[in-house]
């Protein structure tokens, strides 16, 4: 069986807000699916934000994997204008050499580490 992840589901306080964010720090434009829905695009994973689920602030909804120490502070950089560029109070929660966790405008934790298959 040949399975993968396609879809990804995000809960959003602000549409907008999420997608100005997520679209700066990954490089993704804005497209629409078949259905006319807006989504960004990671890779292969579409990336759609509800503002009908409640965001995950206590615990990781999501862990991101960086290959070497450069992406991560390539990734570091970015994160932090995004906050600075929207005009977003900084919500990195944690970080060091090999990791950072963060909170998203809507209040989601996220974790983004270097991978080591």
């Amino acid at each position: 069986m040949n399975i993968c992840l396609s879809k990804l589901i995000v809960a959003s306080t602000d549409r907008v807000m999420s997608f100005n964010f997520f679209s700066f720090i990954f490089d993704a434009d804005i497209e629409k699916d078949s259905e006319g829905v807006e989504h960004i695009r990671i890779d292969s994973i579409r990336v759609y934000f509800d503002l009908n689920i409640k965001p995950r602030i206590k615990s990781f909804g999501f862990i991101l994997g960086l290959s070497n120490f450069e992406e991560l502070s390539n990734f570091k950089q970015k994160l932090k204008l995004a906050y600075y560029k929207d005009a977003v109070k900084p919500k990195i929660m944690n970080e060091s050499d090999s990791f950072i966790e963060f909170k998203d405008p809507s209040g989601n934790l996220w974790r983004t580490e270097i991978y080591k298959p």
